[in-house]
């Protein structure tokens, strides 16, 4: 694949960023270009590039069509702490909204997908929270901030 086109998708996924308050302490991330530029963005951060806990994941491009999705998401999720961002970009071999359904299945917060068409394909971004986690005497219980109950009647 192209460098060129590559650094174009990186550049238009972590643009996104600017709309996001984060201040990560540890970045997993793809080496080079995005790594570079993750790290003038976050120069306070620990960037590494192999799987271990981090506040943000950012992945440009990386799964192809012979790679399971689900499994790479769920991996995602594995090494995101909660609270966490998940950034990716994908080419369109897949439905953007199989790629959302796949990110509620791995039990992410808040999904928002997003496509560009190319001459020659299309990219898919996507990005979502991975929620704090409940204890377990909670895992099924919902909680509703009284400010957003209302009365009627």
């Amino acid at each position: 694949m192209n460098n060129l086109f590559t650094q174009e998708i990186a550049d238009r996924m972590l643009e996104r960023l600017d709309f996001v308050r984060l201040e990560p302490k540890g970045i997993l991330c793809d080496a080079g270009y995005v790594s570079d530029r993750l790290r003038e963005r976050y120069p306070n951060a620990e960037i590494f590039h192999e799987n271990q806990p981090a506040d943000l994941i950012v992945s440009n491009l990386q799964i192809d069509e012979t790679q399971n999705l689900t499994a790479a998401i769920q991996g995602w999720h594995d090494n995101l702490r909660p609270e966490g961002l998940l950034m990716f970009s994908v080419l369109g071999v897949w439905d953007m909204h199989e790629v959302g359904n796949a990110l509620v299945q791995a039990h992410f917060a808040n999904p928002v997908m997003d496509r560009d068409e190319f001459p020659d394909c299309e990219v898919i971004y996507g990005h979502a929270w991975r929620p704090q986690d409940k204890p377990q005497d909670q895992a099924n219980e919902v909680h509703i901030p009284l400010a957003q109950i209302r009365r009627t009647g």
